[in-house]
């Protein structure tokens, strides 16, 4: 439930923080393109998912607000070795 309630905040941040980009924009008279518009959303929503995933989290116990949870864990994935 924690998990779902990270996502669902982050989500909310999302779109308030383009709402908000929006109104200041159109404030200035700035216009988008019709392919431009879209992209906006897009990129933010990857970036929530991609910090919402907790990207090589090994799944540990945490305390947030009183409240004892496990998150999820996630697997290392491939590295690629560094360069020289």
């Amino acid at each position: 439930m924690i998990q779902l309630m990270f996502l669902l905040v982050g989500w909310h941040y999302v779109k308030q923080g383009f709402g908000v980009l929006s109104v200041l924009s159109a404030r200035r008279a700035v216009r988008y393109s019709a392919l431009r518009t879209p992209a906006g959303p897009r990129s933010l929503f990857c970036g929530l998912a991609y910090a919402w995933a907790s990207p090589r989290d090994p799944g540990k116990q945490v305390m947030e607000s009183g409240v004892l949870y496990t998150s999820l864990t996630q697997p290392l994935g491939s590295r690629a070795s560094p360069r020289k």
